[in-house]
């Protein structure tokens, strides 16, 4: 039970951290990569790989169409001088200010690669609508789906992982923090998806993870 509470602890963390977050942390001591950080790109100068698929999440949270853009950020890096994909976050709120955020308030924090692909979204206060599914597994199927489309028939359900409701940081956390399903994929070359759920059921983010955390 401890071992399922502690991997369920750290892919909490990976899965409301963004990729691009969790992985300046772990290059920090490689000095044989270069990052770039352009801030402040106006929604309208988005990619369209990328706007497409944050339509595709509007259609998921009709709610979020209301709220303003707050933070936006290109990152582009090269590893050895190989240059990597470009990813690009987005953070959106009620007031569209930074300084404006609160516990309570609507918000949603978003990150794509430059080919519009979901690798991380968490949202808070919001709801997602027009899952189809009667269980909680069949409704994050369809999940993946909408964000990935055929896609999705490559990722099946490795596990479901729950944290116990005695356990204390569970307690004060009932909103965000309940349990993960982990999405495994066929293919060797990609990564597991991890979506979140609260005690309600409801799921309050989505995160490409790494195979290493389904280890602990």
């Amino acid at each position: 039970m401890k071992k399922i509470a502690t991997a369920f602890l750290a892919i909490s963390l990976l899965a409301t951290t963004p990729v691009f977050a969790a992985e300046q942390k772990s290059n920090q001591n490689q000095q044989q990569k270069e990052e770039m950080v352009v801030s402040q790109i106006p929604q309208s100068k988005l990619p369209k790989t990328v706007q497409a698929s944050l339509d595709k999440v509007y259609s998921l949270l009709p709610e979020a169409k209301n709220l303003k853009l707050y933070d936006s950020k290109m990152y582009s890096s090269n590893i050895k001088g190989k240059e990597q994909p470009k990813k690009y976050t987005l953070g959106f709120n009620k007031s569209g200010k930074r300084e404006d955020r609160k516990i309570n308030d609507k918000e949603f924090i978003i990150e794509f690669d430059e080919t519009g692909k979901i690798l991380h979204f968490t949202f808070t206060k919001l709801s997602l609508v027009n899952l189809e599914g009667n269980t909680r597994e069949k409704k994050a199927q369809d999940l993946l789906k909408r964000l990935y489309g055929k896609e999705a028939n490559e990722y099946k359900i490795k596990k479901v992982l729950e944290i116990s409701k005695d356990n204390p940081n569970y307690k004060g956390n009932e909103d965000s923090m309940r349990g993960t399903i982990v999405f495994m994929p066929t293919s060797p070359e990609k990564e597991p998806v991890l979506i979140l759920f609260n005690n309600k059921n409801e799921f309050t983010s989505f995160k490409v993870s790494t195979r290493d955390i389904l280890k602990m």
